[in-house]
């Protein structure tokens, strides 16, 4: 296939304005950058590369969804471009819970009854450890449905977290109230009597959640635990003896790291 010279100019032009984007880009002006690969593109606008080249930018500058569809315009150019494939990656590798999280934010504000926003808003930020940040948006998503029980957890471990243990065994007892086999419930109320030092109400909560579930290691210990902290040893051994069977390595791994178990992990 020919090319006439109005192509070859535009190619000769998009080179141009793209080597100079590459140039200051290096120079840290991303901003002029982005408008010297738009010029490419504006030239020549099935170049992979290019598009792979202006989503470096748009991320290194914080437009991270502006970079997604760079990428994306990039990979529907070329599907086999490998080195897009790698840099976009590294971009979701690095980016990806901001990006989530500044699209939950983002959907919040168009929709406010978008309960589910504040919630998966509030898991990206209880996956980074930001859990004041997240008990905020938990809260909200439960101001828009009180019904949700999974929210409601997710507060309570939030709160947890925060070392907030009054506040938490109020939120999961209403999830135990509502929902009897909860597990998760159940046993996170063990942990929070505990901390509190309400160790006969503890006993009760790991003995429900046992109950549901008798395989799950974590309950397990954490009553035996309970058990010798109690002073209960023999009753506590049971416990471990049934733990072990189902996962002997995580089983002494916990008892390692457990200041009442640590002395029968020998």
């Amino acid at each position: 296939m020919s090319i006439n010279r109005d192509q070859t100019n535009n190619i000769l032009r998009a080179d141009w304005h793209n080597s100079l984007g590459i140039e200051l880009a290096n120079r840290g002006w991303l901003e002029e950058a982005a408008k010297e690969f738009s010029n490419a593109i504006e030239n020549v606008p099935d170049c992979s590369d290019t598009y792979d080249n202006i989503a470096s930018v748009y991320s290194d500058n914080g437009e991270l969804l502006k970079a997604l569809d760079a990428y994306v315009q990039a990979l529907r150019i070329d599907p086999n471009n490998a080195y897009v494939l790698h840099n976009l990656g590294c971009f979701l590798s690095n980016n990806g819970n901001e990006l989530a999280a500044r699209c939950f934010t983002d959907a919040s504000l168009l929709d406010p009854d978008l309960y589910e926003s504040n919630f998966n808003l509030g898991l990206c930020f209880a996956s980074e450890e930001h859990h004041e940040k997240a008990v905020l948006q938990f809260e909200k998503a439960l101001e828009k449905n009180s019904c949700d029980l999974e929210v409601r957890l997710h507060l309570a471990l939030s709160l947890m977290a925060l070392e907030k243990f009054v506040k938490a065994i109020k939120e999961l007892r209403i999830i135990a109230s509502q929902d009897e086999q909860n597990e998760e419930a159940w046993f996170n109320l063990g942990l929070c009597y505990n901390q509190q030092g309400f160790l006969e109400e503890a006993q009760k909560a790991f003995s429900k959640a046992m109950y549901i579930n008798p395989n799950r290691i974590e309950i397990l210990l954490s009553c035996a635990s309970l058990l010798m902290r109690r002073g209960e040893v023999k009753e506590a051994k049971k416990l471990i003896k049934q733990s072990k069977l189902l996962d002997l390595k995580n089983t002494i791994d916990f008892m390692d790291q457990d200041e009442y178990l640590f002395k029968l992990s020998k």
